[in-house]
């Protein structure tokens, strides 16, 4: 029998944290910031007001979301096609295993219930097909996330997307597919 002991190892890890916190103004939340960060022996990157920007406009959200549906994507049936064209697939109340399995590694994903069919699209900005899809708009570095949340009927979650763990938005796939006509569809 080998002999066998408990060993203490340390590791140093690099990790960015965005914490939500209350201040009067940009100078008060930022010495509220640098302070946090003494505190955890961590370095402080900068601060952005939450809330502001696209994230808290309905309207913007909705834009996001045209942009996405009118993504171009993988084919489907051998032509072209968009992000739209995909959920429209799933149009028909049934949940598709293999269209699931392909939209994951692009951060996208359909759950058929009872209640209704939920579009769920991750938040991460590891994921490169949405990192791509929201580059050069203003949603790109993940604000699609926060943005996305403004529509009616969304809801923050957790999932895992081919693998990669990320939160994610839940958005109902009708009202989804009422709001924006994919152009792809709408076309033809």
């Amino acid at each position: 029998m080998v002999d066998r002991r408990l060993f203490s190892i340390a590791l140093e890890e690099r990790r960015v944290r965005h914490q939500r916190i209350v201040a009067t103004d940009d100078g008060h939340a930022e010495q509220i910031g640098r302070a946090m960060a003494r505190q955890r022996g961590a370095r402080y990157l900068g601060l952005t007001e939450a809330g502001a920007g696209p994230s808290a406009d309905p309207r913007a959200a909705l834009d996001a979301l045209a942009h996405l549906i009118a993504a171009p994507f993988l084919t489907l049936g051998g032509r072209s096609a968009t992000v739209g064209d995909w959920l429209a697939a799933f149009s028909g109340g049934r949940e598709d295993a293999d269209l699931n399995r392909a939209m994951a590694p692009a951060g996208l994903r359909v759950y058929v219930l009872p209640s209704g069919a939920d579009f769920y699209v991750a938040t991460s900005p590891r994921i490169a097909f949405l990192a791509d899809c929201f580059a050069r708009t203003p949603w790109a570095g993940g604000a699609w996330a926060t943005t996305l949340r403004a529509i009616e009927g969304a809801r923050a979650t957790n999932m895992t997307f081919a693998g990669i763990a990320s939160r994610a938005t839940g958005l109902p796939l009708a009202s989804a597919m009422d709001h924006v006509q994919p152009r792809s569809v709408a076309n033809g």
